[in-house]
């Protein structure tokens, strides 16, 4: 899963991503994939007046049995050209 903002103002987007695993029907083991991921980055923080003052626009994409890579580009993609990605987890 990828949920990607953009801030408008200053063509930064601020990046949140997660991988897991879940086993199926014809698989042994879980089907929840529970997590509970901790990160720092301050960025988004310093940028957080700027992001509301200039406006912003935001996507989440997610599949099964994916690249998470092509998933990341399918999101930077949809919010357009960005000066900077902050990876943000």
């Amino acid at each position: 899963m990828v949920f990607a903002i953009k801030n408008i103002g200053t063509d930064e987007i601020y990046l949140f991503r997660h991988t897991g695993h879940m086993n199926g029907t014809v698989q042994s083991g879980s089907r929840d994939d529970d997590w509970d991921e901790h990160g720092n980055n301050g960025e988004p923080a310093d940028g957080w007046d700027e992001l509301f003052k200039s406006g912003w626009s935001g996507t989440c994409k997610r599949a099964a049995n994916f690249d998470l890579n092509s998933t990341v580009d399918a999101a930077e993609k949809a919010l357009g050209m960005a000066a900077a990605i902050i990876a943000v987890l």
